[in-house]
């Protein structure tokens, strides 16, 4: 049997499910410090590993696009949009899980440059490029850059704490990296070789993708609902009739409201040019921190932990305690989240709007029962409460307009 979804079973599963969003490309920026005396580049090696992140960034953005244009196309079910989303998320972990294997084995491989070109790239003699190891990162950052408009709209489909754990997982996804890294030891005399680190990666997003798994089955098993079973047989073995008054019959006022409320919240939800035309400012300082955070530190950490004497080992521990900050704040706002729990009620919630006060005369319909007199012809009728005058007239369907509470309309005259 699936557990709840509000079970610690599936908050698990989500914290390691985030895990896979950066873990691959976190772990291989915690490797720089041994790379630096094994690749050709030299100090230059992280400028272009920057680059090849940020080159990344064309597959959420192909994604994004998808996503725009699969919101207009109406022939699709909601069950086709869900199994798109599963398949893509599965895509994104297998296919890192398959360039840290490649990389692992082939990351030695460079190409020889000539002389003008290895100068131009800042790489100095022998001029070779380390081709594969930096496709390697190009290939992890698309996947993990694509995980931010992929995991976090489905995450948003459920609760807060959700959410709130999920920010949590994807935060230690670069512990558990720095942990191997811990584990691995200093530069100098590295325990674990670069590819054997490689191999390591792999097996932790496997393990997230278990349990990406793990949710689409619980989630699946829940909003599958059990048959509804047959009626008892009555006394004569036949099952009993179902009587008219037994079904509830929807006028079509009722659908036309229905539509026009859908239609209605459509129209008062903002767009994505309206928000960033009500929040630039916002969004400008958001692309200003992460182009010095994402961009500008990495690519010239490097050349800045250069002035020191053993630089490879102050960019290890700088890279480690740089990561484990993260999670750190991501525990922090979980525990100090307020947890709201929603309010059912069996009213209607159009019901319990308040009432205006004041002089004014309302005139409202309201649905009334027949008098057992008129039994033999039902014929539903309305009242009518304008001015403290009674009025009642038939109606043969139910008319459902702007929802407002039924109350009487009371003239003071002075």
């Amino acid at each position: 049997m699936a557990p709840a979804i509000d079970s610690w079973p599936v908050y698990c599963a989500f914290f390691l499910f985030g895990t896979s969003a950066w873990i691959s490309i976190n772990g291989l920026w915690t490797q720089v410090p041994l790379l630096l005396s094994s690749v050709p580049e030299g100090l230059a090696l992280t400028s272009w590993m920057a680059i090849a992140v940020q080159l990344g960034n064309i597959l959420p953005v192909c994604i994004t696009v998808q996503q725009f244009y699969a919101k207009k196309n109406a022939n699709r079910t909601k069950k086709s949009v869900t199994t798109l989303e599963n398949l893509l998320v599965i895509g994104l972990i297998v296919g890192g899980v398959c360039a840290l294997v490649w990389g692992s084995a082939n990351w030695e491989y460079t190409v020889q440059l000539s002389e003008n070109t290895a100068k131009w790239m800042g790489i100095g003699s022998p001029y070779k490029f380390s081709l594969v190891l930096h496709f390697m990162v190009f290939l992890t950052g698309a996947l993990d850059c694509a995980t931010s408009v992929l995991y976090w709209p489905y995450v948003m489909k459920f609760g807060p704490q959700h959410l709130v754990v999920f920010a949590a997982g994807e935060s230690a996804g670069g512990s558990f990296a720095s942990i191997t890294a811990l584990i691995q030891g200093p530069p100098k005399a590295p325990r674990l070789s670069f590819g054997f680190f490689c191999l390591c990666l792999a097996g932790l997003m496997c393990v997230s993708l278990f349990a990406f798994l793990f949710i689409v089955w619980t989630v699946s098993s829940n909003a599958r609902q059990t048959p509804t079973p047959a009626p008892p047989l009555g006394d004569t073995g036949r099952r009993p009739s179902v009587s008219p008054s037994d079904v509830l019959l929807v006028s079509p006022a009722d659908t036309e409201n229905a539509r026009a409320l859908a239609q209605k919240i459509e129209e008062e939800t903002p767009s994505m040019l309206a928000l960033v035309k009500e929040n630039w400012q916002l969004f400008v300082c958001l692309g200003a921190i992460s182009g010095v955070g994402n961009g500008l530190y990495p690519s010239i950490s490097s050349y800045a932990f250069s002035a020191y004497t053993d630089n490879k080992l102050a960019l290890y521990y700088a890279g480690i305690l740089s990561i484990f900050s993260g999670p750190f704040f991501s525990l922090v706002n979980y525990f100090f989240l307020p947890k709201t729990k929603q309010k059912t009620d069996a009213t209607n919630p159009v019901d319990q709007e308040t009432p205006t006060t004041g002089d004014t005369t309302d005139s409202v319909t309201v649905p009334v029962s027949v008098s057992e007199e008129t039994q033999e012809s039902p014929q539903p009728c309305a009242r009518s409460i304008s001015n403290n005058h009674v009025t009642e007239t038939p109606t043969s369907a139910r008319a459902v307009s702007a929802p407002r509470p039924a109350t009487h309309a009371h003239t003071h005259n002075k």
